[in-house]
């Protein structure tokens, strides 16, 4: 007997797939899904992602007063501004700093030191050959061969090079005047090369640069020691003991100078350091005498010359010998008119008679 009711579709058919399809609550849009639909209309349980939701805005934590202020001050000014300008802060443009070697400070170790003694010429330390001393070498030259051998000899054919290196850069600072570092490295070489009187020498000079009186006596009393033949130190060392005020030992290296015989310049040196001993102490006739013998003129006036009759000059005016101060100075300024201060000082002493 016919059905009369309509056959379903074959989608929809009685098979258990088909119930369970059936119980399965469609996605449509128009059917009755559990599952909320996504659309825009739809009553979603999940906050919508747009940029009006209310929901995400209430979820962000509250601004600061101080937050707030700083955005406010942004919108308004577009971000900092410098110097009233209205452009923009840029970026800071770091230079790249280049640094050129020119020098130590010409005649700040010389004035720290020149306690009385003639001190030498405006014109000297302009440059870092009239700053060499007799004995050291030189430090746009190789180190001389007995030198090196004495260094390799000391500390080893594989640490020669590198203490060789140390050494001409010790003696380039003492060029410059660069007395400090000078002194680091020779710190470090008088512990590899104990017995080398040049490392001790250029040590107390650098000592004595800086006015430290005590390390500069210890430092040359040594290099002395271990060579003789520097008899360069011995004004150097005298002038320290001068500084400590140890009179007798200025006495004992002045009487050591004169019967050594030494180089006029160094003999000559030795003078101006007893008599500003003797002057320290109040013997300023003694200190006079000193340079009765070297007073005439030369046939070729050299500086050490100058140094001498200005020592003398400076000593007649402090005992009030005027007119042989004025002769003096004068007979200075006829050989060198830019000698120290020669110029003022004849100047305050007025005309020669």
């Amino acid at each position: 007997m016919p059905n009369d009711r309509p056959r379903p579709p074959r989608s929809q058919s009685s098979s258990g797939r088909n119930d369970r399809s059936e119980r399965r609550p469609t996605r449509g849009r128009d059917g009755d899904d559990r599952r909320p639909i996504r659309g825009r209309d739809s009553d979603d349980r999940r906050p919508a992602r747009g940029r009006d939701s209310d929901e995400r805005r209430s979820a962000r934590p509250a601004l600061t007063a101080a937050e707030q202020k700083s955005r406010e001050v942004y919108a308004r000014t577009g971000g900092r501004r410098t110097e009233g300008t209205g452009a923009p802060t840029a970026r800071p443009v770091r230079k790249k700093v280049e640094w050129v070697d020119e020098g130590a400070v010409k005649k700040t170790a010389r004035k720290a030191v020149q306690r009385g003694a003639a001190p030498r010429s405006r014109s000297q330390g302009d440059n870092r050959g009239e700053n060499r001393v007799p004995g050291i070498p030189r430090s746009d030259r190789p180190l001389p061969s007995d030198i090196s051998r004495d260094v390799e000899k000391g500390v080893g054919v594989r640490q020669s090079q590198s203490t060789t290196e140390r050494l001409q850069k010790a003696i380039d600072a003492f060029e410059y005047e660069r007395y400090e570092d000078a002194a680091r490295l020779l710190q470090v070489l008088s512990r590899q090369l104990p017995g080398m009187a040049l490392v001790h020498e250029m040590a107390g000079l650098c000592a004595y640069r800086q006015a430290k009186w005590r390390t500069a006596v210890n430092e040359l009393e040594a290099t002395r020691v271990l060579d003789p033949s520097r008899t360069t130190v011995l004004p150097v060392l005298a002038d320290a003991y001068r500084a400590l005020r140890r009179w007798s030992k200025v006495n004992q290296i002045w009487s050591e100078i004169k019967d050594l015989s030494p180089h006029p310049s160094v003999l000559a040196e030795g003078r101006i350091v007893a008599a500003g001993a003797l002057s320290d102490q109040g013997k300023l006739a003694e200190a006079v005498r000193l340079f009765d013998s070297v007073l005439n003129v030369p046939k070729r006036v050299q500086d050490y010359h100058l140094r001498q009759w200005y020592m003398a000059a400076d000593l007649h005016d402090r005992s009030g010998n005027i007119v042989e101060a004025r002769r003096l100075f004068a007979r200075v300024m006829q050989y060198d008119a830019e000698f120290v201060d020669v110029a003022d000082r004849l100047s305050h002493l007025g005309p020669v008679r």
